[in-house]
This record gives structure tokens, C-alpha cells and sequence, in this order.
């Protein structure tokens, strides 16, 4: 593991993706200066965090996959119907929980399928169940 550099990041750090510890040409840039700029008045509306060399919200959500993904089946017919987009959306988005519960209790599950389960981790299974139900 490389060493940390003055500010505390690891220097051969690229930073996570919303930024923070992101390198600008030479030098690092840290979570104060990413706060200073989010602060800045002048900044407002403006995705400092890409600029630094993060990546951006859109980028790091692939908005324009989940974006596009609604076809109503009544406009490639030729007959739209208006409320078929708000069914495709309230369905898209209740397969996107169903995932999330799935990933929590398959995490869960797999903590108990080791030999050595701690109680120690009890809260946190209960703190994955409660975001589930």
C-alpha cells in the first residue's frame, strides 16, 4: 500500500468517485478545497466534484441507460397511451428494490454460512434487515 501524502490520501490515489482525493495535474486535491469550492456561491449549478476529476452524478449513476430504458409498447404501435410511461417507470423502479432486498439478504445469508459467525455482527444484519422491510 503506497504511503499517505501530506494531506492524508494515498498518493497514488485516483479518488473515490465523487471526487474527494481526486488528483488536479500534479497535485491532490482535499475534502476542505472540494468543500470551499461547493461553498463558493459562484459554483452554484456547477458539478465541481467532475471538475476536480471525479466522476460525474450522471456518470456514476449511468442515468442515460436507466434514462432510456422506458419503450412504451403503444408508441412503437402507434397508438401511444400517456400513462403506459408512468406503468413502466413505477415497475423499473420497484425491480430496482426487489434487487436491493435480494442483495441485502444475500449478504446476510452468506454471513451465516460461514462456520465462524460472530455475534458481534448481529446489529448490522439487523440494520440490513430494516432497510428491507
Amino acid at each position: 500500500m503506497a504511503a499517505p501524502n501530506s494531506n492524508g490520501f494515498l498518493s497514488t490515489s485516483t479518488g473515490c468517485p465523487a471526487g474527494y482525493g481526486a488528483r488536479r495535474g500534479s497535485r491532490t486535491i482535499n475534502r476542505s478545497e472540494v468543500d470551499s469550492l461547493v461553498d463558493d456561491e459562484n459554483q452554484e449549478g456547477v458539478n465541481v466534484l467532475a471538475d476536480a476529476g471525479g466522476v460525474s452524478y450522471g456518470d456514476y449513476l449511468q442515468l442515460d441507460k436507466i434514462l432510456t430504458a422506458q419503450e412504451p409498447q403503444s408508441r412503437i404501435q402507434g397508438k401511444e397511451v400517456h400513462d403506459e410511461h408512468l406503468f413502466i417507470i413505477t415497475h423499473q423502479a420497484y425491480e430496482l428494490w426487489f434487487k436491493q432486498v435480494i442483495f441485502e439478504i444475500d449478504s446476510i445469508r452468506d454471513w451465516f454460512m460461514k462456520e465462524s459467525f460472530k455475534e458481534t455482527r448481529m446489529l448490522e444484519v439487523i440494520k440490513r434487515l430494516h432497510r428491507v422491510v
